[in-house]
């Protein structure tokens, strides 16, 4: 498997318990697809995996799970939610 993936939870099952490869995981996930994934997606995936990697830092740090803007005023701040301005 030519993964460039990164997740550490569970490192040869980060997405699920399939045993398969972690795109196939990803795919599964993400567009319902069971089986083998589509090799022309692999560059989505990663991509998808490594804003994960953002994603679960803000919540951890926010202490909220809220879809909008997020800013870190600095590198040793913490994240905040910017609120909607409409």
């Amino acid at each position: 498997m030519g993964s460039r993936l990164r997740m550490t939870a569970e490192r040869n099952m980060p997405f699920g318990n399939s045993g398969r490869d972690v795109y196939d995981d990803i795919a599964e996930i993400m567009d319902g697809r069971k089986g083998p994934h589509d090799p022309a997606q692999e560059a989505r995936y990663d991509r998808l995996s490594g804003e994960l990697a953002l994603v679960l830092g803000i919540v951890l740090q926010s202490g909220r799970f809220e879809p909008g803007h997020y800013v870190r005023p600095s590198a040793s701040g913490g994240w905040r939610l910017v609120p909607d301005k409409s």
